[in-house]
């Protein structure tokens, strides 16, 4: 994780999400690329947390997909847009309770053309419980991967057991 979630980078993120500011992805992404390359990661390709196409749609862009490009470049990779698609609708995790996020993405990942990779570094925005991340990291390994690293721009610290 580049970042804690909170404060500056928080409302940067949240804007950047909800706001239709599609623009930050190239700053967020170029935060991401530097803290990849200083700490000498080594993948085959970057593959961004896709969102289901239904989501897409309605935010016109992939914020996952806009941060994965900056750091696919900066490490010297391919950004595999597409090597993991979202078969299940879920719902947002954000209003859901710790224990039933890892339920709500449970096989909402499938692998995509992953033929030949080895070593995938896994992107997003936020993390917080990691279920996500999780997800998807098992997607990929169900494609033939057998290496996943993930590296998020920020994340939530959850206080209070919640």
């Amino acid at each position: 994780s580049v970042f804690e979630y909170g404060g500056a980078i928080a409302d940067a993120i949240q804007r950047f999400k909800y706001d239709g500011r599609s623009e930050l992805g190239t700053p967020l992404g170029e935060l991401m690329a530097d803290a990849a390359r200083r700490a000498g990661l080594h993948v085959d390709a970057v593959v961004p947390v896709p969102l289901h196409w239904r989501r897409r749609r309605k935010r016109g862009y992939d914020q996952a997909a806009l941060l994965a490009r900056p750091v696919a470049k900066a490490l010297g990779v391919p950004a595999m847009l597409r090597g993991l698609r979202r078969v299940r609708n879920t719902p947002s995790q954000v209003d859901l309770p710790f224990r039933d996020r890892q339920q709500n993405v449970a096989g909402a990942f499938a692998p995509w053309r992953l033929r030949g990779l080895r070593r995938a570094l896994l992107i997003d925005d936020v993390r917080t419980t990691g279920a996500t991340l999780d997800a998807a990291a098992e997607a990929l390994r169900a494609g033939g991967v057998s290496e996943v690293g993930t590296l998020v721009l920020a994340t939530r610290v959850l206080r209070g057991g919640t």
